[in-house]
């Protein structure tokens, strides 16, 4: 079920990051590996993870104890790609007007 998802981020990884000049940025642990060098030029990013044993993957299941473990890995990922998630925030932030 992965395949066809992981092709298409890797089409558009390589379309709309690659260059000529350098390689597209690689995908380190579901996220893509963001450095000071290619921060800015990024136009394709993408973050993902495993769900992992503790959390119910289903649509449904709003229980109490199945929401608390969604924000713990919430956090868990949060944190692990904070470098990845603070450069897609700095390319979507406003900018003030300038005059």
């Amino acid at each position: 079920m992965q395949g066809q998802s992981s092709t298409v981020s890797y089409q558009l990884n390589k379309m709309l990051n690659g260059s000529p000049q350098e390689p597209p940025p690689k995908f380190v642990d579901g996220a893509t590996v963001v450095a000071a060098s290619n921060k800015l030029k990024l136009r394709y990013y993408r973050i993902t993870g495993a769900l992992g044993e503790s959390v119910n993957d289903a649509l449904d299941d709003a229980t109490k104890p199945n929401i608390r473990h969604l924000q713990e890995l919430a956090q868990t990922f949060i944190s692990k790609h904070a470098m990845t998630l603070d450069a897609i925030a700095e390319r979507i932030e406003p900018k003030p007007d300038v005059k």
